[in-house]
């Protein structure tokens, strides 16, 4: 979910549902900030799409965001997040997000924005 704080700062935070033997509970993820509002509309624009990716991994399981922060003509429709382990996710970027749950626990290593053909528009590191 994204949302305006009190501040006027702009976040981003990840909340999962899961099913138990009891029923269904959601529990947060991870999240953050830009920080104040003020410092979000001074926040340079960077020249090629990047996203900010925020989650929690751990023994079996995995929870990702991928947050677009800039795509200036609409051209990233999917990301791609490669685990430590070789392991390689791909979700569709609908809304300016991209959203992975895996039952493995490896950590993030790599990041790329792709376009609709599936060609690579930028790569980083995810974190």
């Amino acid at each position: 979910m994204t949302f305006v704080g009190l501040d006027g700062s702009g976040w981003s935070y990840l909340v999962a549902a899961e099913r138990s033997d009891v029923g269904w509970a959601a529990h947060d993820v991870a999240g953050g900030s830009a920080g104040s509002g003020q410092a979000t509309t001074r926040r340079p624009k960077p020249a090629q799409p990047a996203v900010d990716v925020f989650g929690q991994w751990g023994p079996g399981v995995l929870y990702v965001g991928a947050r677009l922060r800039w795509d200036r003509q609409g051209a990233v429709a999917a990301v791609r997040l490669t685990l430590a382990d070789g392991t390689v996710l791909t979700a569709d970027a609908i809304g300016g997000l991209g959203l992975f749950v895996a039952r493995r626990g490896a950590e993030p290593d790599m990041v790329q924005l792709l376009d609709a053909h599936g060609a690579m528009l930028e790569t980083h590191a995810a974190f």
